[in-house]
């Protein structure tokens, strides 16, 4: 199945359990009434259609059977294809100085021309910025 295919049976499920809920309360509410009035038989039979209702709402959140699976089991699968669909991020090496090098070392002179040309632009893009006297004196003492 395909993850939408779980999005939308949840969402079906959600929306039975919802309605099936809601009229059970409707039948908590009749059966007051009933009880209310002493029509006992009616109450009777009003706290059972609620306690019906309430069953197959809660089956629709939460059932895991072969028969029916409520949203509960909706959400594991499709969090499941999510897990197993997930792009992988490829294995990216090491930047290392010796990496740098022989990169620099075996460039095209397309590739060279590319490279400086970008440090100029940078270069050129702090012409006008303020420069931090001591920062740049303690980067310079690290190579000492």
């Amino acid at each position: 199945m395909s993850l939408q295919d779980f999005i939308d049976d949840g969402y079906d499920q959600g929306g039975s359990a919802l309605s099936d809920l809601y009229s059970a309360r409707n039948y908590l509410y009749y059966a007051g009434n009933h009880i209310a009035n002493e029509e006992w038989a009616s109450a009777k039979s009003a706290l059972y259609s609620a306690g019906d209702l309430f069953g197959s709402g809660f089956a629709d959140l939460l059932s895991d059977t072969v028969h029916n699976k409520g949203l509960r089991r909706h959400w594991y699968d499709a969090l499941y294809w999510i897990d197993d669909n997930w792009p992988t991020t490829p294995e990216v090496p090491e930047i290392t100085m010796d990496a740098l090098l022989s990169a620099m070392v075996t460039a095209t002179d397309s590739q060279l021309m590319s490279f400086i040309g970008l440090v100029d632009a940078y270069r050129q893009s702090l012409w006008n910025k303020d420069f931090n006297v001591d920062l740049f004196a303690a980067l310079a003492r690290g190579f000492e």
